[in-house]
C-alpha cells in the first residue's frame, strides 16, 4: 500500500517535482493545498465530492501533482 511518502519518494526519484494537493498524514489529519479546479477538476477531492459539503469531511483523497521541472533555454 502506497502513502504520500512513496508516492513522492518515487515521482522526486523519477526526476518531477511533487505538490501534494491532498493527503492524511500518520496521525490521520487531513492537508490540503487548493489548485484551480478549472484546470484539473477531481471529482474525488475536498472541494468537488459531493461527500464533503457543510463543512463535513466526508471522503479524502490522496492527491498528488508531478512534474518535470523546467529546463532553462528549452522550449516545451
Amino acid at each position: 500500500m502506497y502513502g504520500y511518502r512513496e508516492f513522492v519518494a518515487m515521482f522526486e526519484a523519477a526526476g518531477f517535482e511533487v505538490d501534494l494537493l491532498e493527503y492524511c498524514d500518520e496521525a490521520g489529519r487531513f492537508h490540503y493545498h487548493g489548485w484551480d479546479v478549472a484546470t484539473g477538476p477531481i471529482y474525488r477531492s475536498f472541494l468537488l465530492d459531493h461527500r464533503n459539503r457543510d463543512g463535513n469531511l466526508g471522503f479524502v483523497s490522496l492527491i498528488v501533482d508531478a512534474y518535470k521541472p523546467e529546463v532553462a533555454g528549452s522550449e516545451n
